[in-house]
């Protein structure tokens, strides 16, 4: 089953609940971005939405997250 997961600010996460978006994580901070990302990552989840700023906040960690599931 295809699913989408949200990590954002509240706002943000507010809005894809509304849009109907039922795994959302906020996050207001890197520190709290790298564990909603992580924890993510543990779940079935297809497609990942991160807001711009905190994704280029840990770039560097989802690449190196995803250099290792596509290489295993």
């Amino acid at each position: 089953m295809s699913s989408v997961a949200i990590i954002g600010d509240i706002d943000v996460v507010s809005g894809f609940r509304l849009g109907g978006v039922k795994r959302a994580e906020v996050a207001n901070s890197a520190e709290e971005a790298v564990a909603a990302f992580d924890k993510i990552l543990d779940e079935e989840i297809s497609i990942i939405i991160i807001t711009q700023v905190l994704a280029n906040e840990i770039r560097n960690h989802i690449i190196g997250k995803l250099v290792l599931v596509y290489y295993q």
